[in-house]
């Protein structure tokens, strides 16, 4: 709304009470004056804070993990989580990975193939992960099989030739099958 605009709203009507408070003053006493201060109050509405409020803006979006030059995992929220997409600039792909509500995996964290073929991004809290075998074309959910360790366990993530190895701070090692998808 203009700002001049904004001006005239309440002069008009403080302008409008004072007339009704000077009528009231003689015929309709008690009404009228309710009445004056009901549209007093109402006319500072657009001075108020609220009405200059922004819009929504739109989500904040940040380079998270990089592979290398041409591919990097993307995400668009708020305050490091919201929805992760893949991107590989070479080849002209841009996959929705997690949607809404998802966060990054903080710990050390390398990818280490470079054929492309095979892209391992784990969830924050390592119950599960999501691959593809595709060059990043498509997704798929998965879970690990037996046990695994808890996030605050692991000391690196470690992705190379199509299988993922985790460390955990005690030394032990977590492994994915290999080819992935047996087990």
């Amino acid at each position: 709304m203009n700002t001049a605009l904004m001006w005239w709203i309440p002069m008009w009507t403080l302008a409008l009470a004072a007339a009704l408070k000077g009528l009231a003053r003689d015929r309709l006493k008690v009404p009228a004056r309710w009445l004056a201060a009901l549209l007093a109050i109402v006319g500072l509405i657009p001075l108020l804070p609220a009405s200059r409020a922004e819009p929504p803006r739109k989500p904040a979006t940040q380079i998270v993990y990089r592979f290398d030059d041409h591919r990097h995992l993307e995400l668009e929220g708020y305050a490091c989580e919201g929805a992760i997409d893949y991107v590989d600039i070479r080849r002209g792909i841009r996959t929705r990975v997690m949607h809404q509500f998802a966060r990054v995996f903080l710990q050390k964290f390398r990818h280490a193939d470079d054929d492309g073929n095979f892209i391992f991004i784990p969830y924050d809290d390592v119950s599960a992960f999501r691959v593809s075998i595709d060059n990043g074309a498509t997704f798929e959910s998965a879970r690990w099989v037996g046990t695994r360790p808890y996030a605050e366990e692991i000391a690196s993530l470690t992705v190379v030739n199509q299988q993922a190895f985790i460390e955990t701070k005690d030394g032990h090692l977590f492994m994915t099958s290999k080819p992935f998808g047996e087990g």
